[in-house]
């Protein structure tokens, strides 16, 4: 798979809310529209509005640090009526960029993890990490952030990876210099 490492054992030492707090601090908005062919129908049922305030990551892992990702729970689709959108970044990528691992947000107080759907079109992909409002499991009850490893239909080639989120805890996988 050719995993690339790059070290990050000061980010793996900090709490993870302080490493979301950092990498919030480095948030670029941007947009990457489906071409006008796509628009009609967005893979995975998402909004076209969703899918246009989609900020581009800027394809600079972070390293898994020892981390041993699992394999994701897959979601197929999203509905607007029960799932929130969840962070993510990106932490490693083979070297033709068909298998990213990322870190991402699942569960809480108020939801469960319904996993991670991979959209892709001509132009982007955007990895939607899902989870549904209601009660959540026992063990969901803490903030869940995973690493798992995506794995593309095609290499990612110049289409942009995008984040669809609007939490903006994760979406730079780069922290801010520290002084």
């Amino acid at each position: 798979m050719g995993m690339l490492s790059r070290p990050v054992a000061t980010l793996a030492a900090m709490p993870l809310s302080t490493v979301m707090a950092l990498a919030a601090a480095g948030c670029t908005a941007g947009q990457s529209a489906p071409s006008t062919s796509e628009s009609a129908s967005l893979p995975g049922n998402i909004p076209a509005n969703l899918w246009n305030a989609g900020s581009p990551d800027p394809l600079r892992p972070v390293g898994i640090a020892g981390l041993k990702p699992t394999e994701p729970l897959v979601a197929t689709s999203y509905d607007a009526g029960t799932d929130t959108i969840g962070d993510w970044r990106l932490m490693d990528m083979n070297d033709d960029r068909t298998k990213l691992v990322i870190q991402y947000s699942q569960g809480g107080p108020c939801a469960t993890a319904k996993g991670i759907l991979t959209a892709e079109t001509s132009t982007a992909v955007a990895l939607v990490p899902l989870y549904q409002n209601g009660p959540a499991t026992p063990y969901a009850a803490v903030l869940s952030t995973p690493v798992s490893t995506v794995t593309l239909d095609e290499p990612l080639g110049d289409r942009e990876l995008l984040h669809l989120a609007d939490h903006g805890t994760m979406q730079s996988p780069t922290p801010a210099p520290t002084r």
